[in-house]
């Protein structure tokens, strides 16, 4: 089974700090985790994000954790609510 070494580019790490602490706590514990243990769970998206997968969690508001996967690393490079994050 292959090690993912996650990492957090500095304007995902601003992004995560806008939000609300019990979801900050949330993607911590249970969401990067996830990732890491299984990268290509996130949908890989099109267009302007090719290369970039949205791992999706929450209802109302939903949210996406964007990510690409280079070599054995993971790097996280967005995370936010949905109706938001497209539009960076």
């Amino acid at each position: 089974m292959q090690k993912w070494r996650v990492t957090i580019t500095e304007s995902a790490v601003r992004d995560l700090r806008r939000l609300p602490s019990q979801v900050q706590d949330e993607i911590a514990q249970r969401h990067i985790p996830a990732i890491a243990q299984n990268p290509y769970a996130g949908k890989p998206l099109k267009g302007a994000f090719k290369g970039v997968r949205a791992y999706r969690f929450g209802h109302h508001p939903e949210y996406r954790i964007l990510y690409r996967i280079v070599g054995d690393e993971v790097r996280i490079v967005q995370i936010g609510k949905r109706e938001d994050i497209y539009r960076r």
